[in-house]
């Protein structure tokens, strides 16, 4: 138990690039890998899908690229650098065409990587995904903090108090109209998410967004991945009808999916749907089942 009274979930390391990317794992079958959100790290897909999905998956989830236990090249936010990292990972573990279920950022991460690396993974199921670039609240609170040397100085110094005040307000109201979880109140590492260096992650991945998103929009109409998309009536942090509603007119296999009543952490309260989704695309997905690298050069893998 951490000093906050959350429970961090014990992590291993894969290290690609010279980097740490850390991650847990659980279950057997074809290959699953969960990416969250802004916020949050691997503990809050892990909860809400892994039982589920572990029934029937090899599933892996991720700290994204810069965040809680992994690493990213300092001062680099973009969601590229972020794939290119991913993907170096899933090779050294011996994933064989995973299914990405991501989730807000983590959605558009997945994204990401089926534009520039289609042959790596098998499918994309994309919860309340950022498609396209807009002004957003994470921009103007954030963002100032990946501003190189001021960003960092006032992340450290001034801005902490603020934090203080905000980031419990926050985490509450990414779950509207739904209340916040016992489970997710019982197993975050709410101190580990608001220390500077992870505001710092943050606030890069806030600027980085207005130069990716889109640079990824000219790609979605070239993408080769099946992608489905699922989304919240209710949510009031992503505008999802301006932004997943709209992909499937661009790319070529996408739907849209959407469950009302239901706010932005669609993975919370509706699990079961998202296991039906990465069911379907594990099935039809080329590479067969996931397994266990056989041979070769053995996996960078740490305790």
């Amino acid at each position: 138990m951490t000093a906050d009274g959350s429970h961090d979930r014990a992590r291993r390391f894969v290290h690609v690039s010279g980097q740490a990317l850390a991650f847990t794992e659980m279950g057997e079958g074809s290959d699953v890998v969960l990416i969250h959100g802004t916020l949050t790290c691997l503990e809050d897909m892990a909860v809400a899908l892994g039982p589920h999905l572990s029934r029937a998956h090899r599933v892996l989830a991720f700290d994204r690229p810069g965040h809680a236990g992994s690493t990213r090249p300092p001062g680099d936010g973009s969601l590229r650098t972020q794939a290119d990292l991913l993907v170096q990972a899933f090779a050294e573990l011996g994933l064989r065409r995973p299914i990405l279920v991501g989730h807000s950022a983590g959605g558009s991460l997945a994204l990401t990587i089926a534009i520039h690396h289609p042959d790596a993974i098998g499918g994309v199921v994309a919860l309340a995904p950022l498609v396209f670039f807009e002004p957003r609240a994470e921009l103007f609170l954030f963002g100032p903090r990946g501003v190189p040397v001021f960003g960092p100085l006032a992340a450290k110094s001034w801005l902490r108090p603020t934090d203080a005040l905000t980031l419990p307000l926050l985490w509450n109201a990414i779950f509207l109209p739904q209340a916040m979880p016992k489970s997710f109140a019982a197993t975050m590492p709410f101190a580990r998410l608001a220390s500077s260096d992870e505001m710092i992650a943050t606030g890069e991945d806030a600027l980085a967004l207005a130069v990716d998103l889109p640079a990824n929009s000219v790609r979605y109409a070239r993408c080769t991945v099946p992608v489905r998309i699922l989304a919240g009536g209710a949510d009031v942090v992503v505008s999802n009808r301006r932004q997943g509603a709209r992909l499937p007119s661009l790319m070529p296999d996408c739907t849209y999916e959407e469950i009302s009543g239901i706010g932005h952490m669609i993975h919370r309260f509706a699990p079961e749907r998202v296991l039906e989704l990465v069911g379907r695309l594990a099935s039809v997905a080329p590479g067969g089942r996931g397994t266990h690298r056989q041979s070769g050069r053995p996996a960078a893998v740490t305790a």
